[in-house]
Protein backbone atom coordinates (compact mmCIF):
# COMPACT_ATOMS: atom_id res chain seq x y z
CA UNK A 1 0.00 0.00 0.00
CA UNK A 2 1.40 3.42 -0.75
CA UNK A 3 2.17 6.39 1.65
CA UNK A 4 1.48 9.59 0.62
CA UNK A 5 2.59 12.86 1.88
CA UNK A 6 1.01 16.06 0.84
CA UNK A 7 2.70 18.99 1.41
CA UNK A 8 2.78 22.72 0.40
CA UNK A 9 5.76 25.00 0.22
CA UNK A 10 7.35 28.42 -0.10
CA UNK A 11 11.09 28.56 0.30
CA UNK A 12 11.84 24.65 -0.02
CA UNK A 13 11.77 23.83 3.56
CA UNK A 14 8.48 22.09 3.52
CA UNK A 15 9.57 20.44 0.34
CA UNK A 16 12.88 19.07 1.80
CA UNK A 17 10.75 18.25 5.08
CA UNK A 18 8.60 15.72 2.87
CA UNK A 19 11.17 14.51 0.44
CA UNK A 20 13.15 13.36 4.25
CA UNK A 21 9.80 12.08 5.63
CA UNK A 22 8.80 10.15 2.18
CA UNK A 23 12.76 8.72 1.93
CA UNK A 24 12.66 7.59 5.62
CA UNK A 25 9.37 5.46 5.28
CA UNK A 26 9.03 4.68 1.54
CA UNK A 27 6.22 7.23 0.94
CA UNK A 28 5.44 9.64 -1.87
CA UNK A 29 6.01 12.95 -1.66
CA UNK A 30 3.61 15.49 -3.59
CA UNK A 31 3.34 19.31 -3.59
CA UNK A 32 -0.70 19.77 -3.22
CA UNK A 33 -0.23 23.03 -5.90
CA UNK A 34 2.63 21.87 -8.16
CA UNK A 35 1.84 18.44 -8.48
CA UNK A 36 -1.68 18.33 -9.10
CA UNK A 37 -1.28 14.80 -11.77
CA UNK A 38 0.03 13.10 -8.88
CA UNK A 39 -2.03 14.74 -6.18
CA UNK A 40 -4.88 13.58 -7.67
CA UNK A 41 -3.78 10.06 -8.45
CA UNK A 42 -2.92 9.77 -4.99
CA UNK A 43 -6.35 10.85 -4.16
CA UNK A 44 -7.58 8.19 -6.17
CA UNK A 45 -5.14 6.20 -3.82
CA UNK A 46 -7.20 7.33 -1.25
CA UNK A 47 -10.66 6.89 -2.41
CA UNK A 48 -9.84 3.24 -3.28
CA UNK A 49 -8.90 2.88 1.00
CA UNK A 50 -5.39 1.84 -1.02
CA UNK A 51 -3.57 4.46 1.33
CA UNK A 52 -1.55 2.96 4.13
CA UNK A 53 -0.59 6.13 5.93
CA UNK A 54 -1.24 10.01 4.77
CA UNK A 55 1.29 12.27 6.46
CA UNK A 56 0.39 16.55 5.61
CA UNK A 57 3.11 18.98 5.81
CA UNK A 58 2.97 22.62 5.76
CA UNK A 59 5.54 25.70 6.23
CA UNK A 60 3.28 28.84 8.56
CA UNK A 61 2.74 31.45 6.56
CA UNK A 62 2.08 35.70 8.24
CA UNK A 63 1.05 35.51 11.98
CA UNK A 64 1.05 32.06 12.33
CA UNK A 65 -1.62 31.16 9.14
CA UNK A 66 -2.23 28.44 7.18
CA UNK A 67 -1.04 28.75 3.59
CA UNK A 68 -3.98 28.93 1.45
CA UNK A 69 -3.31 25.99 -0.66
CA UNK A 70 -3.53 23.99 2.09
CA UNK A 71 -7.00 25.87 3.39
CA UNK A 72 -8.58 24.75 0.30
CA UNK A 73 -6.72 21.23 0.30
CA UNK A 74 -8.38 20.43 3.71
CA UNK A 75 -11.26 21.73 2.76
CA UNK A 76 -11.65 19.72 -0.40
CA UNK A 77 -11.09 16.95 1.76
CA UNK A 78 -12.97 17.29 4.85
CA UNK A 79 -15.86 19.01 4.09
CA UNK A 80 -16.81 19.91 0.16
CA UNK A 81 -15.93 16.23 -0.73
CA UNK A 82 -15.50 14.64 2.88
CA UNK A 83 -17.98 11.92 2.04
CA UNK A 84 -15.54 10.35 -0.60
CA UNK A 85 -11.94 10.89 1.22
CA UNK A 86 -12.80 10.80 5.72
CA UNK A 87 -14.09 7.10 5.66
CA UNK A 88 -10.98 6.20 3.41
CA UNK A 89 -8.92 8.05 5.64
CA UNK A 90 -5.92 6.57 6.98
CA UNK A 91 -3.57 6.59 10.01
CA UNK A 92 -2.46 10.09 9.53
CA UNK A 93 0.45 12.88 11.15
CA UNK A 94 1.48 16.11 10.43
CA UNK A 95 4.74 18.23 10.61
CA UNK A 96 5.49 21.58 9.56
CA UNK A 97 7.97 23.92 9.16
CA UNK A 98 8.38 27.27 10.62
CA UNK A 99 10.79 30.28 12.36
CA UNK A 100 10.54 29.83 16.04
CA UNK A 101 11.51 34.18 16.56
CA UNK A 102 8.11 34.16 15.90
CA UNK A 103 5.51 33.28 18.64
CA UNK A 104 2.87 31.60 16.86
CA UNK A 105 5.98 29.38 15.80
CA UNK A 106 4.52 26.41 13.29
CA UNK A 107 1.06 27.42 14.04
CA UNK A 108 -0.23 26.37 10.74
CA UNK A 109 0.96 22.63 11.27
CA UNK A 110 -1.35 22.93 14.30
CA UNK A 111 -3.96 24.00 12.44
CA UNK A 112 -4.11 21.04 10.24
CA UNK A 113 -3.54 18.52 13.14
CA UNK A 114 -6.70 20.64 14.59
CA UNK A 115 -8.95 20.19 11.27
CA UNK A 116 -7.97 16.63 11.05
CA UNK A 117 -8.78 15.48 14.14
CA UNK A 118 -12.28 17.91 14.64
CA UNK A 119 -12.96 15.42 11.62
CA UNK A 120 -12.20 12.12 13.12
CA UNK A 121 -9.04 11.33 11.20
CA UNK A 122 -7.11 8.80 13.22
CA UNK A 123 -3.97 10.59 14.10
CA UNK A 124 -1.10 9.07 15.32
CA UNK A 125 1.89 10.75 16.47
CA UNK A 126 1.84 14.49 17.92
CA UNK A 127 2.70 17.56 15.35
CA UNK A 128 6.45 17.37 14.47
CA UNK A 129 7.63 21.32 14.37
CA UNK A 130 11.19 21.55 12.28
CA UNK A 131 12.95 25.00 12.91
CA UNK A 132 12.98 25.82 8.67
CA UNK A 133 15.34 23.81 6.71
CA UNK A 134 14.96 20.39 8.67
CA UNK A 135 19.06 20.03 7.19
CA UNK A 136 19.92 22.81 10.15
CA UNK A 137 20.34 22.01 13.70
CA UNK A 138 20.78 18.33 13.23
CA UNK A 139 16.74 18.08 13.16
CA UNK A 140 16.72 15.69 10.03
CA UNK A 141 17.58 12.33 11.98
CA UNK A 142 15.01 13.44 13.89
CA UNK A 143 12.53 13.71 10.93
CA UNK A 144 13.38 10.46 9.97
CA UNK A 145 12.93 8.60 13.21
CA UNK A 146 9.50 10.56 13.54
CA UNK A 147 8.65 9.39 10.45
CA UNK A 148 9.67 5.66 11.53
CA UNK A 149 7.86 6.12 14.44
CA UNK A 150 4.45 7.32 13.11
CA UNK A 151 4.85 4.57 10.36
CA UNK A 152 5.01 2.33 12.95
CA UNK A 153 1.99 3.90 15.09
CA UNK A 154 0.34 3.41 11.75
CA UNK A 155 1.08 -0.26 11.18
CA UNK A 156 1.22 -1.71 14.80
CA UNK A 157 -0.76 0.81 16.54
CA UNK A 158 2.34 2.08 18.38
CA UNK A 159 5.95 3.29 17.72
CA UNK A 160 8.92 0.90 18.52
CA UNK A 161 10.79 1.87 20.93
CA UNK A 162 14.01 2.92 19.08
CA UNK A 163 11.69 5.36 17.06
CA UNK A 164 10.63 6.31 20.52
CA UNK A 165 14.03 6.91 21.65
CA UNK A 166 15.44 8.54 18.66
CA UNK A 167 12.85 10.66 17.75
CA UNK A 168 12.67 11.96 21.74
CA UNK A 169 13.33 15.70 20.59
CA UNK A 170 11.19 17.56 23.32
CA UNK A 171 11.35 20.95 22.13
CA UNK A 172 10.85 19.86 18.25
CA UNK A 173 7.90 17.34 18.94
CA UNK A 174 5.00 19.06 20.19
CA UNK A 175 0.79 18.76 20.43
CA UNK A 176 -0.56 21.94 20.71
CA UNK A 177 -3.66 22.93 19.18
CA UNK A 178 -3.96 26.56 17.66
CA UNK A 179 -4.20 29.19 19.95
CA UNK A 180 -6.69 32.25 19.32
Amino acid sequence: MTVAVFYTSLSGNTREAAEIVAGAIGGTPVDIVQDAAEREALLDELRAGRLAMALFGTYTWGDGELPEAMRRFLRRLLIEEGHLYLPAMPPTAVFGTGDSIFPRYCRAADAVYYHLEKHGVRLVLPVMKIEQSPYGLDQAPRLEAWAEAAQAAAGAGRPTARALRRSAAAPLLTRNKPRG
